[in-house]
């Protein structure tokens, strides 16, 4: 894709042309090519699997959404820093029917945190559109500046949602200009030139890990008793072993059975493994949630996964969330979408907390 190819007949003919406003150029066939970025599919799947069962990933998202979510626009003043507003921070306030700017904020928070990335297009004066962020691949060209300096600049974004693996039907992609999307990446990717990271990339092990403990945790429940073998001083027939082994697992194994008693013969010595509590379970399972955490930028006390009691208050830890990760969060946001509102001369776009 060449920036050059919009303004010949390739996408004339198809009906589109350099000063539509809604920028959507139709193309048929899709290359992956050292010009094009999307997300990686295999972190994308793992994330959003992660979001969808994993109650700390759950927590701390939800938490970074409602965050976001309180602050409103505003323009500020370049000169004394005064907030104010007009008419066209509606498409903001409004994005699209029935939706106000705080499920925008959230919808934002939650496409950067399991895809790295979030991508809003204008397709009218006064609405807006969420692109899927894996359904999205960033277009860039090489250009060579006046001293003679080769370096790539995006151009536009290439949006297919029957692009990727499972899709179903058929699709023309549909292509918007770089002055038509907010491209909202808070994290840079250290492998790619344009595109943003999850937060989640770094702790996906720790999640996997944190489920595990979560099995571990149901599968001690659902057995009821911590009996690991049953040791004899002979050799015993094959079939003699299965069917004790299944007669004790349909007594004593489960919840409802747990803690019964059980009585040996014939020179029968049961082995009992250790407990959650000797398997110093809660720390073990802490210091994953931690990560996990500490990934998000989200104090443990403000997913309940701490009480004050650990030192740290709630002011505190709502004071350093604010001013360490949201505070950049909603001057990124706002840099990122300021291009789709008109901008008062001598102002920016700005957020308002109070």
């Amino acid at each position: 894709m060449r920036l050059l190819d919009r303004l010949t007949s390739r996408y004339r003919a198809q009906g589109y042309w350099e000063g539509m406003a809604s920028g959507a150029a139709v193309m048929s066939t899709y290359s992956a090519t050292p010009n094009r970025e999307q997300a990686a599919q295999s972190i994308v799947a793992a994330a959003t699997q992660a979001y969808e069962t994993n109650g700390v990933v759950f927590a701390c998202t939800l938490v970074r959404m409602m965050m976001l979510a309180e602050a409103s626009f505003k323009f500020r003043s370049l000169k004394d820093k005064h907030l104010f507003g007009n008419p066209d921070l509606h498409v903001l306030e409004e994005p699209w029917p029935g939706v106000t700017a705080g499920e925008l904020w959230a919808r934002m928070e939650q496409a950067d945190s399991l895809h790295g990335n979030a991508f809003v297009a204008k397709i009218e004066d006064d609405e807006l559109l969420m692109l899927p962020a894996n359904e999205v691949v960033i277009v860039s060209e090489q250009v060579t500046s006046s001293s003679g300096v080769k370096y790539k600049r995006p151009i536009g974004y290439d949006w297919d949602p029957h692009r990727f693996p499972g899709a179903t039907g058929k699709s023309q992609a549909q292509f918007f200009t770089v002055d038509e999307v907010a491209h909202w990446s808070p994290i840079p990717d250290p492998c790619a030139q344009f595109r943003g990271m999850s937060w989640l990339s770094p702790v996906l092990r720790d999640v996997s890990a944190d489920n595990a403990m979560t099995s571990y945790k149901t599968q001690y429940m659902d057995h009821g008793s911590p009996l690991q073998a049953i040791k004899y001083d002979r050799k015993l027939d094959p079939g003699i072993v299965d069917a004790m082994r299944d007669r004790i697992q349909a007594k004593f194994g489960g919840v409802g059975n747990a803690w019964k008693p059980m009585i040996f013969d014939l020179g029968g010595d049961p082995m009992f493994g250790g407990g959650l509590d000797q398997l110093d379970f809660r720390n073990v399972q802490d210091g994953g949630e931690l990560r996990i955490c500490a990934a998000a930028g989200v104090s443990p006390i403000l997913v309940g996964l701490r009480s004050a009691e650990s030192g740290e208050s709630y002011t505190e830890a709502m004071r350093q969330f604010a001013d360490m990760h949201m505070r950049p969060l909603w001057r990124s946001a706002c840099a990122s979408l300021q291009k789709l509102v008109t901008v008062p001369d001598g102002a920016q776009l700005w957020f308002d907390t109070s």
